[in-house]
């Protein structure tokens, strides 16, 4: 029978995995929502510091624009916006990477 230290430790590599590709999941959907005029908005968005748990995650675009972008100042773009509406679906994303 597995220690119980084994286990847990086991349970520690699930949860990140799971963070880790919720994380990367969020990313590729809010740049997949993102419209496409040039493709200047879509290739802008980053994400910044270490996919850990505990850490704060930030999705940041550079271009001027992006706030009327998710804001719906484009036909193109949902009046729920990109970054709004992925943020929004968080505990689904988490349910399928489970």
């Amino acid at each position: 029978m597995a220690s119980l230290s084994k286990i847990i430790k086991g349970y520690k590599g699930d949860l990140a995995r799971v963070h880790r590709d919720s994380i990367l999941e969020l990313g590729n959907r809010v740049q997949d929502g993102t419209p496409v005029d040039k493709g200047r908005a879509r290739a802008s968005w980053s994400h910044s510091g270490p996919i850990q748990i505990g850490v704060i995650h930030t999705f940041t675009s550079n271009l001027e624009y992006i706030i009327p972008l998710e804001y719906g100042h484009s036909k193109k773009s949902a009046p729920h916006g990109m970054l709004r509406i992925n943020v929004r679906n968080w505990n689904s994303i988490v349910k399928e990477q489970i």
